[in-house]
């Protein structure tokens, strides 16, 4: 009997501190809000960021974009040199006709006459019948004679400059002209 109370006794506060706990909730921190700030802010930045740059495509190559063709914005600024022939020297207003041509060769056939010497490229004109160039074959005489003459009046400084000018404007004009009736020939 004695053993039987032992028993009980040892038992009895064991099974009361259990049931005690059970009731007692145990204190969490609570959750914190900025969590919840950073996935709204991700969730807001990533279509945002996604529109801009969408946005940002459609602008740059869209189709709403009117585009100058080459030939034309060529002849607007040969056109403008014409007006200033009279207050530009001539080695001034040939690099500038170079110039012009230069960019509308570059832009209209992604040739790379802007990064070449004068005789670099009168040496890669002359080395095939069919140089390695997209330029069309009707222009490539004029554009040699081209750049030989605008060479001469850049750093020649002679005395006929002027009366060269003339010349040069003429070649200008003619290469842009065949430039842009030239692919067609030289499809067939």
């Amino acid at each position: 009997m004695i053993s039987l109370f032992l028993q009980q006794a040892a038992t009895a506060p064991v099974a009361a501190e259990i049931e005690d706990i059970k009731g007692i909730v145990m204190l969490e921190p609570e959750p914190s809000i900025w969590a919840t700030v950073l996935w709204v802010l991700l969730a807001l930045a990533i279509p945002m960021a996604i529109g801009g740059m969408v946005w940002y495509l459609l602008v740059k190559f869209g189709k709403g974009k009117t585009m100058i063709p080459p030939e034309v914005k060529a002849m607007q600024k040969l056109k403008a040199l014409h007006q200033k022939e009279e207050t530009l020297p001539p080695n001034a207003l040939s690099l500038q006709i170079s110039e012009t041509l230069k960019d509308f060769l570059v832009e209209k056939f992604e040739d790379r006459i802007r990064y070449e010497t004068a005789d670099e490229f009168l040496t890669r004109f002359a080395s095939a019948p069919n140089p390695p160039s997209n330029v069309p074959a009707p222009v490539h005489q004029d554009l040699k004679s081209f750049v030989r003459m605008s060479e001469e009046l850049k750093f020649g400084h002679s005395p006929d400059a002027g009366k060269k000018m003339a010349s040069l404007f003429q070649m200008a004009d003619n290469i842009v002209y065949l430039s842009k009736i030239g692919p067609l020939q030289n499809e067939s």
